[in-house]
């Protein structure tokens, strides 16, 4: 065999070699985990607009991978690479490539759950968001006053405390681990007008008393406070509808409460100048006092109809009912002391 013979034989086993060598290394590097011992899941942020090689620069930087470029090679073969959705993930070392690929492309973000309770105000939810880990109450009371572009929402007054306020949806909530107090506003505002303007907008038509959805959302939010049953909530609404039609104040002592922040209602506070303040002041408090669930919004559109102007609630927890102030201080006698 000749030496130019030799030569190319041996040029091409090294290549061969090398070309199994670097396709080892590839293999190794895409599909064994860099971490797999790694005891905690890390949370990696991806913003929006990143680039392949960006996001691999973050995530070699926090010992995810053992090669940015290889991850941007990998990436940008993949079918999903291109399709990698920003947010915050909980990736674990025991993951490879592939599957960090495939996970970025999901759009499993970092998320906590939050329960918002039928009939919470903006101050309850911003201690919620305080205990939740998320921020500060502050940093929610602060967002529950700014301007957000939902076409439901009032026209902000002086006398409102928060326009947000009755259309905050109670629901649970994933919520990004890195949402901002206004996203999470949002969240709650894109789920209001997913799951109850429709009803809402539905059943306005039926309503002749009451006007507006601002109208709606402001009683359903005093009947939610006032009753904590489906029958009771339709009937505490129609009571009050009765005394809109009449003229009279709806002597709401669950607005008082909103109005001074306390649960205890004394006789100065019934007092109170406040225009969320309905012992004093005829119609409607200036929004809503609390985030009413879709019950109590569907038992505004559809009361009970009656001739009963009064209602109170008796130390047995019933609900009793009057046509007259004299039937009403009757029951007062009788259930209230």
């Amino acid at each position: 065999m000749s030496n130019t013979k030799k030569i190319i034989i041996g040029t091409v086993g090294a290549l061969a070699v090398m070309a199994v060598i670097v396709a080892s290394l590839w293999l190794f590097a895409v599909y064994v985990p860099q971490n797999s011992q790694a005891p905690k899941a890390v949370l990696v942020e991806i913003k929006p607009g990143s680039s392949i090689s960006a996001i691999a620069q973050t995530l070699q930087s926090q010992d995810l991978i053992t090669s940015a470029l290889i991850f941007t090679l990998y990436a940008r073969t993949s079918s999903k690479g291109d399709r990698l959705i920003p947010g915050t993930y909980l990736l674990k070392g025991s993951m490879n490539m592939p599957q960090i690929v495939d996970y970025l492309a999901s759009g499993k973000v970092a998320a906590r759950k939050i329960t918002i309770p039928e009939g919470y105000t903006v101050n309850q939810i911003a201690q919620l968001w305080r205990a939740s880990g998320f921020g500060s109450a502050e940093e929610f009371t602060v967002a529950a006053k700014q301007t957000y572009n939902y076409s439901f929402l009032p026209t902000p007054t002086k006398d409102m405390k928060y326009p947000v306020e009755g259309y905050l949806f109670p629901l649970t909530y994933n919520v990004n681990v890195n949402a901002t107090a206004s996203d999470f506003i949002n969240q709650m505002l894109s789920a209001f007008q997913a799951q109850a303007l429709p009803t809402l907008t539905a059943g306005l038509a039926n309503q002749p008393q009451l006007t507006s959805l601002q109208q709606v959302v402001t009683l359903a939010s005093i009947v939610e406070e006032e009753a904590n049953d489906v029958d009771n909530r339709a009937k505490v609404a129609g009571v009050f509808l009765n005394r809109l039609a009449r003229g009279m104040a709806l002597e709401s002592d669950v607005t008082v409460v909103y109005a001074t922040g306390r649960s205890d209602v004394t006789a100065a506070d019934l007092l109170s100048s406040s225009p969320y303040n309905t012992r004093l002041k005829k119609g409607l408090p200036p929004g809503p006092i609390c985030n009413p669930g879709l019950e109590a919004m569907q038992a505004v559109l559809n009361p009970t109809k009656s001739d009963y102007i009064f209602f109170l609630a008796g130390r047995d927890g019933q609900v009793y009912y009057a046509k007259t102030l004299l039937e009403h201080n009757q029951n007062i006698n009788r259930y209230l002391k």
